[in-house]
């Protein structure tokens, strides 16, 4: 089993919706933990990991289902190419009749960012937003919101872990996929989320030894070497 600890650096605000604290005027809070800070769920990195993994096995012509309806997801999507009936996508991230390898955690904020409530609720910034008609272009009535958002810092950082009971190169897909995540969170389209993600550490699972963390120069060897073996295209099918 391996362990992938993963940064989330934002390039600008991010509003990540959840369990937040009600605030006057606000229509869209931000995911708030028991202590006030802001943090990104599991679900949320978890589903946009998968989402740019499936786009990376079709660029490289390998089978893929089509979630997230699960008549069309494996095993009865019936792909060409698999071994078990399962595309890497499902054997990794699970489908309806299969549990996944992937294990993600809540993604917590670090370093100068520990910070308390208070200071959190300080620093959060309120963007106000507007409905335009699609038919008319227009503004439309009663749809002024206000959105709630992480401020852009170069210093803020995420760190969360990915845990995998797979190969090295199957590992190597879930490495390069990261590289490809560039947004996370709602208001996409209004330029909120943009954010770059980086493997900071790596641990394997040793029976009889526990976790064995490698050093950060060992880290980037280790990206380089299982992201060769999976685009050598040694986990086809």
């Amino acid at each position: 089993m391996w362990r992938l600890t993963v940064e989330v650096r934002p390039l600008g605000m991010l509003h990540v919706a959840g369990p937040g604290r009600p605030r006057p005027l606000v229509d869209r809070t931000v995911a708030v933990d028991a202590r006030g800070r802001p943090y990104l769920p599991a679900s949320s990195v978890r589903g946009r990991v998968r989402a740019h993994l499936e786009r990376l096995l079709r660029a490289y012509g390998l089978p893929v289902c089509t979630p997230p309806r699960p008549q069309h997801m494996c095993p009865h999507a019936g792909l060409a190419g698999t071994s078990d009936g399962y595309c890497l996508a499902c054997r990794l991230f699970g489908s309806p009749w299969r549990a996944g390898a992937v294990t993600v955690n809540d993604f917590y904020p670090v370093g100068v960012f520990e910070a308390t409530e208070a200071e959190w609720e300080r620093n959060m910034v309120v963007r106000t937003g507007i409905g335009i008609s699609r038919k008319l272009g227009t503004v439309r009535e009663e749809r002024l919101f206000f959105t709630e958002a992480v401020p852009g810092d170069d210093a803020l950082r995420f760190r969360g872990t990915l845990e995998a009971r797979a190969e090295r190169a199957v590992v190597g897909w879930l490495v390069g996929t990261l590289g490809l995540v560039t947004h996370l969170g709602g208001q996409k389209g209004r330029g909120l989320g943009r954010v770059e993600l980086d493997v900071s550490g790596v641990a394997v699972w040793t029976p009889g030894r526990g976790w064995e963390e490698m050093t950060e120069h060992e880290v980037e060897s280790f990206c380089r070497e299982v992201v060769s073996l999976a685009l050598a295209g040694t986990v086809a099918g």
